[in-house]
């Protein structure tokens, strides 16, 4: 028995194009990359067996690319061509048995060539989008045809559909909300100094306290729906801890310590501690406690604030885990308030998204 392995072609224009505005703002530079890919009959190839017998047969295939670097004034088209293919084919009509009769098969046939020119042309127009407000339409639908995945040259991205979105007009029409508001916002605009300060700008736009967790909220419910979290290996998931003076004590796999505490009816109890503002390097101490004492404990912490503490109890909180740190992953990519503010964070904002390998 022979075996054959084929390559998957997949036909069509790829395109991918890498943006950048220029200081002025009225310029964009881009590196593009085009490639047509198509199938074609006159390269057909196949397989033979030991018998010189085909056993298989696949379709040839052409591509052509363009790689270029151009700057552009805002609004204006660039043209993109050169991507031209020339294609041949030999055809021979004949009668069936009179056209193979050696000599004067020819009379009862006739052979002809056809050729054929195809050129793809690719016209960008960039857009500077200066104010969300009047993106126009220059914002996708709520379709996948706009996410960027599986790419070669660039990080994959996503675009947020309006189902992303958690809809908060219950909050502007508080009266609570307008009342604290409307104080933090006369007592800004009178004093310089209270305007720069967190409280102030919180309030800023559409922004309210607790608005950046809204939007880390959403973006784990994307990678949920999504289930960007697939590639994160549960046996590649590390911590690190310290003893109490701070100083590094081990290396601790989170599956490895899930794997010997659920067969006792035990869970595990994460503890955060360390990082920004800290001279301990962040780390995380570990405990496996009974599942009726974790329970508990998540009772109790239900109502606390940033209580540094994490309880697994079943696979469905292990989930969670490989989602929370894809989040994190794309907070650190997208790293600006263009995009985290509830003010732009809407239908049509593009996230980068991590490159996240299985052996990572």
């Amino acid at each position: 028995t022979t075996s054959f392995d084929f390559d998957e072609v997949s036909p069509g224009i790829l395109l991918q194009i890498r943006p950048r505005i220029s200081e002025a703002k009225n310029e964009v530079a881009m590196e593009i990359d085009v490639q047509v890919k198509a199938l074609r009959t006159a390269n057909d190839g196949t397989a033979l067996n030991d018998s010189a017998q085909i056993v298989g047969t696949k379709p040839g295939s052409s591509t052509r690319r363009v790689h270029t670097f151009a700057l552009v004034p805002n609004k204006t088209p660039i043209i993109i061509g050169g991507l031209v293919s020339r294609e041949s084919e030999d055809i021979s009509n004949k009668v069936p048995g009179l056209g193979d009769i050696p000599f004067f098969g020819r009379l009862f046939g006739a052979d002809k060539t056809s050729s054929e020119k195809k050129e793809v042309i690719v016209v960008i127009t960039p857009h500077i989008i200066r104010n969300n407000s009047n993106i126009g339409i220059q914002t996708p639908k709520d379709t996948a045809m706009f996410d960027d995945l599986d790419m070669e040259l660039f990080r994959d991205s996503y675009r947020v559909r309006a189902e992303d979105v958690f809809d908060l007009g219950f909050v502007y029409r508080s009266k609570q909300f307008s009342k604290y508001r409307n104080y933090v916002v006369r007592r800004a605009a009178r004093d310089e100094a209270f305007a720069k300060t967190p409280l102030a700008q919180s309030f800023s736009g559409t922004h309210f306290p607790g608005g950046n967790g809204l939007v880390a909220r959403m973006i784990y419910d994307i990678v949920g729906k999504r289930d960007l979290a697939k590639p994160v290996s549960r046996d590649k998931i590390l911590m690190t801890e310290h003893s109490g003076d701070g100083n590094f004590k081990k290396v601790t796999f989170l599956e490895k310590e899930w794997q010997k505490a659920k067969p006792k009816n035990h869970g595990l109890e994460l503890t955060f501690s360390g990082g920004k503002g800290s001279s301990v390097q962040p780390h995380v101490a570990l405990r496996t406690l009974p599942l009726a004492e974790i329970k508990l404990l998540t009772d109790i912490n239900k109502n606390k604030k940033d209580s540094g503490q994490i309880f697994i109890a079943s696979e469905k909180d292990l989930k969670k885990i490989r989602r929370a740190i894809v989040v994190r992953e794309i907070q650190k990519l997208n790293r600006s308030t263009h995009t985290f503010g509830l003010n732009e964070f809407s239908n049509g904002t593009k996230l980068i998204l991590p490159v996240i390998k299985t052996t990572r």
